[in-house]
């Protein structure tokens, strides 16, 4: 194949149309094979914050050729965030530690447990995000890795994501991979606490009521299913929740993007109802406009109410990026709205890349754009019978495709953290999630809407106790159809054990989303083809 047909192919994939953009694209593509030549010891051994910076670099140059500039700008702020405390930050911080260690008070150190390592007899905590108190000053980090010296405790104490805060006597400091090491000895274990603000205390108030509330009227069981769901708390021990889990539709129950953006439609949907009421407000020409603001300020309210959980409010930023793009009406958003989201989230707080909601929301939602395109729209110019059939048809295979294109995503992840893969989401989706729309979400949010209008009155008023009713009823079908479905297919279920290194998945999702980018720009130009030959 001539070097001119690999250029037609990827101008193809890229939709690359300018011809000169080949010379920066060039020079990117060069620059990122130095540096994979230069620091790969360093750097492809783990996943390092120096990829992050190559990164913003280069998706800040794209979409400024695409014309968005607002997103190349909060990349490259990204960008440069992280390059300061790579470069700049951590070695001055690390020098002034080698020259105060001797003789010096104790460094205290707070965060939780990513990764701990055994070796000999002194143990390598890594803790992300972290902070440290010396000499009066506080200093916060991406990541920090303490070596603990002559360690005399149970090592299993220090397990994933478990808090910790300890101080102990500085005998050095070094930088492993752009990560500060620090070495501590007569370490102290305390009690890991962070000091709340008053409004993030009211919200805590808040929040605990209206839990107590929905608890005093709902059974335990229904209580597993509406905790979660509404209010963002899992419930330990539930039958139920190892019931979603086992299916592989948790995420259903997680607040996380297919509820911010059922809540989002469901919230359109009301106030365009309401606008209809007077012909002046239809005829309003920011009306559209005015009903996003509405919406966008009701689900921003209830994410602060629900003490602002991370799935749910990477949801929420990801979509207000794309609505204030929409308004300043640039096409081709979600992809870009996306990776500026997951930018934003590394750069104010890295540590959220070992989150494992983190790396399965946005792989899912990185591969559901990619096949967006070739999902079915309804045609409207049948008769009505036809138009329910064309939509039940539609809405099937559409939920098909965006499920296995989800699987063939997150699988791999899947498989590492919880060695095993249910294949029944297929048909589960198709039956549980038209449910959760219009059924769940309406009736579990008007009580949670009277809960909150009566949380500081005594419990059963007539309208609280008659909506918790509502929410009983509804949950117990939808767990029992959840239950009757599962009993058809349980068989479904993959067993097996992943150990991938990270070459391996940088291999395999390089590769997936080439093939599916490929897939999806042949059939569009099959679509168009047949579309072209009706005319």
């Amino acid at each position: 194949m001539s070097i001119k047909k690999i250029k037609e192919n990827i101008s193809k994939i890229f939709k690359i149309k300018n011809k000169k953009c080949w010379l920066p694209l060039s020079i990117m593509v060069v620059s990122i094979i130095l540096w994979i030549g230069l620091r790969y010891t360093v750097s492809l051994s783990i996943l390092n914050l120096e990829w992050l910076v190559v990164a913003s670099v280069g998706m800040a140059s794209w979409c400024w050729y695409c014309r968005l500039r607002i997103i190349a700008c909060i990349i490259l702020a990204g960008g440069i965030i992280l390059a300061y405390q790579l470069f700049i930050s951590l070695p001055f911080l690390q020098q002034s530690l080698e020259k105060a260690k001797s003789g010096s008070p104790p460094v205290w150190v707070r965060g939780p447990i990513i990764k701990a390592i055994h070796q000999g007899k002194d143990v390598h905590l890594h803790l992300a995000p972290a902070e440290s108190f010396f000499k009066g000053e506080h200093q916060q980090f991406f990541e920090i890795i303490v070596q603990l010296l002559s360690k005399s405790h149970s090592f299993n104490s220090f397990y994933h994501r478990r808090p910790i805060q300890l101080s102990g006597i500085l005998t050095g400091a070094d930088l492993q991979n752009q990560r500060l090491a620090i070495s501590l000895k007569q370490v102290l274990y305390h009690t890991s606490y962070s000091p709340p603000n008053s409004w993030y205390y009211f919200g805590k108030i808040v929040h605990q009521h209206l839990r107590n509330r929905a608890a005093f009227y709902l059974p335990a069981e229904i209580f597993s299913l509406y905790s979660p769901l509404i209010l963002a708390r899992t419930v330990s021990r539930s039958e139920s929740m190892q019931l979603f889990r086992a299916t592989g539709l948790a995420h259903l129950l997680a607040i996380s993007g297919l509820h911010i953006g059922l809540l989002y439609w469901l919230g359109l949907a009301f106030f365009r109802l309401i606008g209809r009421c007077s012909q002046h407000i239809l005829l309003w020409i920011h009306f559209s406009n005015f009903c996003q603001l509405l919406t966008l300020t009701g689900l921003w309210l209830y994410v602060a109410l629900i003490a602002f959980p991370v799935p749910a409010l990477r949801a929420l930023v990801m979509l207000t990026i794309l609505v204030v793009i929409r308004w300043l009406g640039q096409s081709q958003a979600p992809l870009y709205a996306l990776l500026s989201t997951a930018f934003l989230f590394l750069c104010l707080r890295s540590a959220v890349i070992y989150d494992l909601s983190f790396q399965l929301s946005f792989v899912a939602v990185l591969y559901i754009i990619l096949i967006l395109p070739v999902l079915r729209n309804i045609s409207r110019d049948v008769s009505y019978l036809q138009l329910v059939i064309n939509y039940i048809r539609n809405r099937i295979w559409n939920s098909i495709l965006v499920t296995g294109s989800v699987l063939v995503g997150i699988w791999p992840i899947l498989l590492t953290h919880f060695h095993q893969l249910s294949l029944e989401v297929f048909w589960l989706n198709i039956i549980m999630l038209p449910m959760l729309a219009f059924l769940i979400l309406p009736v579990c949010f008007t009580a949670l809407f009277i809960s909150l209008f009566n949380w500081q009155a005594l419990p059963f008023s007539f309208w609280e106790k008659t909506a918790f009713q509502g929410v009983e009823w509804v949950l117990r079908i939808w767990l029992e159809t959840l239950r009757e479905v599962n009993s058809w297919g349980g068989w479904a279920t993959i067993q097996m054990e992943l150990d991938w290194s990270g070459w391996q998945y940088g291999l395999y999702y390089l590769t997936t989303i080439l093939l599916l980018r490929i897939l999806v720009l042949r059939i569009l130009a099959q679509k168009n083809k047949r579309d072209s030959r009706k005319f």
